[in-house]
């Protein structure tokens, strides 16, 4: 992240010094980098998000809750906050 919001900076303002090759074969190897990485970690959060809901809603219905509250409690679990 560093590297790209330098890159960045150079490019803007008075100053400005225009990329070269190197410097923006990089900057987008960074930020391709920080996408798969944020993509991973959402991924990875829908699965466990599932995977406790789905252990919350077994647990729930051995306890004697209806179908649709257990559905319920499924659906809030395996909705990521906003």
């Amino acid at each position: 992240r560093s590297l790209a919001f330098d890159i960045v900076l150079r490019t803007e303002g008075e100053d400005a010094v225009p990329l070269e090759i190197p410097e923006l074969k990089d900057l987008a190897l960074a930020v391709q980098r920080l996408e798969r990485s944020a993509a991973l970690g959402r991924k990875r959060e829908q699965e466990m998000r599932a995977a406790f809901a789905e252990e919350a809603e077994t647990a729930a219905r051995k306890q004697g809750i209806s179908p649709n509250a257990a559905a319920a409690i499924r659906e809030a679990l395996t909705t990521a906050p906003e």
